[in-house]
Order: structure tokens, then sequence, then C-alpha cells
């Protein structure tokens, strides 16, 4: 018996509990874990990040139910990831772009609808779809009728950083509940360099341990625990701060000015 995690941009709506509703109705023996419901509104790289985060902390048996579907009703696929002894149900949208990214993979087009209700609706693929499909999956359930084999999954147009000689030039990926600004600058790009960080045309000076390093309301750049160069604020919210919208119509860029090595 496999668990299953859920992550959706469904808030404190009642369409959460419709999901697990479904899911118990197959089997009621299956475990449900709920990875976040607060996905901004139809943000798939949010979505995508943290699904991105969560992945080194779930069981390897884990099926992880996305759903974060701006395109519901529309031509998308339905699709199945596997990729070891993980399954990932949803969209093909991008939602598991990171999994394409960073993992060994094989993805499955759901070939069948009604397996589950006979009327499925346009606007509730969760409902009627992904959510009895990754119960099915959990439950080891024979699928050969409803998915088969498929290439070419939708993939996220998500930038690296620029790096020079001198200076590492960075965008906003991700913006959490505290207002951190997450950035596309990874550890390993700046962990033996001495360097000063700029972001909106404030200096933050070098990069520090943790946001009590300088005094409360201060802005700080730090290495958070997702590996990537923040920006934030010591008892603050550097969104706030920066005056930063929380999508990716957002086009600050963070600079890293690399002076030498540690």
């Amino acid at each position: 018996m496999r668990q299953i995690a859920i992550i959706t941009d469904f808030g404190n709506s009642h369409y959460v509990g419709i999901l697990k509703g479904v899911i118990s109705l197959i089997d009621p023996n299956i475990r449900t874990i709920d990875i976040t419901h607060n996905v901004s509104p139809q943000n798939i790289v949010e979505g995508a990040f943290i699904l991105k985060e969560a992945l080194p902390f779930f069981a390897d048996n884990t099926v992880y139910l996305g759903i974060v579907d701006p395109q519901v009703g529309s031509k998308r696929r339905g699709i199945v990831v596997k990729s070891a002894n993980r399954f990932f149900v949803g969209p093909d949208n991008g939602l598991f772009e990171f999994v394409f990214r960073e993992y060994d993979f094989e993805v499955f087009e759901v070939v069948k609808n009604d397996f589950f209700t006979k009327n499925v609706s346009y606007t509730f693929h969760g409902r009627d779809i992904f959510a009895p499909l990754a119960a099915l999956i959990a439950s080891g359930r024979d699928l050969s009728d409803i998915i088969r084999r498929t290439d070419n999954p939708v993939r996220l147009d998500i930038p690296s950083p620029i790096v020079s000689e001198q200076v590492i030039t960075g965008e906003i990926l991700y913006i959490d509940s505290f207002g951190n600004i997450i950035t596309n600058i990874s550890s390993d790009l700046v962990k033996n360099c001495r360097c000063s960080v700029k972001f909106k045309n404030k200096r933050l000076g070098r990069i520090r341990n943790t946001y009590s390093d300088v005094p409360r309301g201060v802005p700080v750049a730090v290495i958070g625990s997702s590996g990537m160069l923040e920006i934030a604020v010591n008892s603050g919210s550097a969104k706030k701060r920066f005056n930063v919208r929380d999508d990716r119509r957002d086009k600050n860029k963070i600079y890293v000015r690399i002076y030498g090595q540690k």
C-alpha cells in the first residue's frame, strides 16, 4: 500500500476534502499527506518548486497528486510520471518539471477518463480523473487500459542564472509565506566565493548564515533551506519591503558580485 502526497492551489476550499473523499471511496486504507493547498492560484512554477522541495522528505513508495491546473477542461493531457518507485499524477502542464530535470522518468498519458465517474466535469478533473487515478496506483491496480506510454511532456521555461567571471545574475523563483524571496542562484555557485548581493539598487552585503545575523527589520541575503540564495528581512517580509509581486512577471534581477575565493 502506497501513500498519496497532495499539492494543489485549492486553498481552504471544500475541494480538498472532496479529493480525499474520492480516494477513500476507492480504498479507505490509503494514507494521504498534505504537502500544501496554498500554491498561488494557477501558479505552475510555484507548484513545481514546492514539489521539488518536498521530494527528498517522502518515502520512495509515495504517489504524488499534483493539481495546479489553469487549463482544466481543455485539450491538455493528463499524465502519470513514474520515477524509480514513485508516481506523479496530474495535468501535463510542467508541474513535474523538476522531476524531469533531476531524475530518470517515464511518462504515461491518460487515455481513459471515465473509469471513476461517467460524467467527467470540465472544471474538476482533480475529483473525476486525477484523485481516483492516484488512488488506483496506490492500491496497486492494473492501469493498462487507462494509461499508455508517451513522450514529450510539457516543460517549463525556468531560466538558469547568468554567470560571468565577476557577476552572477539571478531571478526570482518563488516567494514563500514569510515573504522571503527565493532566487534561482544555488549555493554551489557562491559557497566558495567572497561576494556581495544587490537587489533593486539595495546592497545587502555578504551572504549571511541566518536571518538574525542582521538587526531586526534589516534586509539580508542567506542560503535558505532550499539550498538557494534568498533575500529576506529579519523579522519582516522582503516581499513587502521591496514591493515585489509574487508571480514570475516580476523581472527584477538579483546580482551577486564576486570579489574572489574564500
